[in-house]
């Protein structure tokens, strides 16, 4: 066969596995995404969202936000893990991880994140039993 149609066969494969399977597929996750930031807007600016709950989601996202920020930046800048994280983590989980930096804080990142989700869980628990016992 001659170079011309190898090429014009590859490329017609290659383009009709783009239009059939990734072109659909990254609408149906942008359909997502924005229903997912629609619903985060919804809880921070809702009208009908109370206030309590509504600072509840602030600080949330403001505390994730902080911890990436830092944990991120001093990896960003010093290519280290940032120091706090091995006056956090437990030494069997940092030797676990290894000693690669992006893994180690990936790996803090995510207890925290976890972390700060299951504390922003259990007060918003204890504000929902508050408010049902007022009404009682």
């Amino acid at each position: 066969l001659k170079p011309t149609v190898i090429t014009l066969c590859y490329g017609l494969g290659f383009g009709m596995i783009l239009v059939l399977l990734v072109v659909p597929s990254m609408v149906v996750v942008q359909k997502d995404v924005s229903k997912l930031l629609a619903a985060f807007r919804h809880s921070l600016f809702g009208s009908k969202t109370p206030m309590q709950y509504r600072s509840l989601f602030g600080v949330a996202t403001l505390a994730s936000i902080t911890l990436i920020a830092l944990a991120s930046g001093h990896l960003i800048i010093n290519q280290t893990p940032a120091p706090w994280i091995f006056q956090l983590l437990p030494s069997q989980i940092i030797n676990l991880v290894g000693t690669s930096p992006v893994l180690i804080t990936l790996v803090a990142e995510i207890i925290g994140l976890v972390l700060i989700l299951l504390s922003t869980m259990l007060v918003l628990f204890i504000l929902i039993g508050v408010n049902r016992t007022a009404r009682v």
